[in-house]
């Protein structure tokens, strides 16, 4: 790991034979899976010197590959910044004429509500009482940048626990109503959102272990919790792999075309296989948990392809015949991929 040692990776991803880390001090790319890394320029668009660019490397930036492009999101104080990998894969380069969110769209309704999920009692005189102002702030605030999905020219991102959706050419983000007020979990996802999209399809997981569909862009939301096969309570990561959605969570994983109807995936000996993360390589579906890395078989069976993993898994990603993953401590791992499995 040539030009990252002693950097602490914070995702990692594959985007046309390359490899992309963020860290916490800059976002590198490498070009020979993984052997030496580089630096990649960040092009704010702005004319003032480097020191006073307001480029946050924090655990809620992060880099997504969606919609056929790499995109690397970054929060500021009461903005976001959404980048796109530049035509010639050599800077981060501002998405063209998306807006600012703003302070104006900070809901002060958000406020007591988020509160009443958390059990904290507000007095009448809440204004006066500066530490509990300052705690709601921190609550509001805790998932200010979660979920992050791009297709067809539409953009979906959680900020403030509400979901937002922006498509070229519109003038600003547009608030499709679905708010997330679950209790915040020791364990839970990093984004308050579990979040993924496909055409017109976007599926939503909450918090509170409730799933989403919209079949209009973010447009109109039906709660299909009912339909699924299990209860659970929480999520651990949504993906596509063609038309059919697969969700990922404490107690297993779930695969539907429609969201009307859902199969349960499970091993040869079905048995249920808890998966952290999800890799897609075309057609072909990888997932990562604590028992190991598995790839999904021609039946839809889980197949153990290692029988464990180095650590908690950050992100699992295919590049050039090998699948990688990022740990939250240990590092970068990588194993070929066999054609037998």
């Amino acid at each position: 790991m040539n030009g990252m040692v002693g950097t602490k990776i914070k995702n990692l991803v594959a985007f046309n034979d390359r490899l992309y880390v963020h860290t916490d001090r800059n976002v590198v790319q490498s070009t020979d899976g993984g052997e030496s890394w580089k630096s990649l320029r960040i092009d704010t668009g702005e004319r003032i010197e480097k020191k006073h660019l307001l480029i946050n490397f924090s655990s809620d930036s992060r880099l997504v590959v969606a919609d056929g492009r790499l995109y690397w999101i970054s929060p500021e104080k009461d903005n976001l910044r959404i980048f796109r990998l530049s035509t010639d894969g050599n800077a981060l380069v501002p998405v063209p004429e998306m807006p600012s969110f703003g302070r104006e769209m900070l809901s002060i309704e958000l406020v007591p509500a988020v509160a009443k999920a958390e059990g904290i009692h507000l007095p009448d005189d809440m204004g006066k009482d500066s530490k509990l102002t300052k705690r709601l702030r921190g609550i509001t605030t805790a998932a200010r940048v979660g979920g992050f999905a791009a297709s067809d020219e539409t953009f979906y991102v959680e900020h403030l626990r509400g979901l937002f959706k922006w498509k070229f050419g519109d003038s600003k983000w547009t608030n499709t109503g679905l708010i997330d007020l679950g209790k915040q979990s020791p364990w839970g996802l990093r984004n308050g959102f579990a979040l993924a999209a496909s055409a017109e399809n976007v599926y939503v997981g909450k918090r509170d272990g409730k799933l989403f569909q919209s079949l209009d862009k973010g447009d109109s939301w039906k709660d299909i919790t009912p339909n699924l096969p299990f209860r659970f309570t929480r999520f651990k990561e949504i993906v596509f792999a063609g038309s059919t959605v697969y969700v990922a969570t404490n107690k297993g994983v779930l695969s539907s075309q429609t969201g009307e109807h859902w199969r349960v995936l499970t091993d040869g000996m079905e048995a249920r296989i808890v998966i952290d993360r999800f890799a897609v390589d075309h057609t072909s579906v990888y997932g990562a948990g604590d028992t190991g890395i598995y790839r999904l078989d021609d039946r839809g069976k889980w197949k153990q392809i290692a029988p464990g993993v180095p650590g908690a898994v950050a992100s699992l990603v295919v590049s050039d015949d090998r699948l990688y993953i990022s740990t939250g401590r240990r590092g970068m791992f990588h194993i070929p991929l066999q054609e037998e499995w």
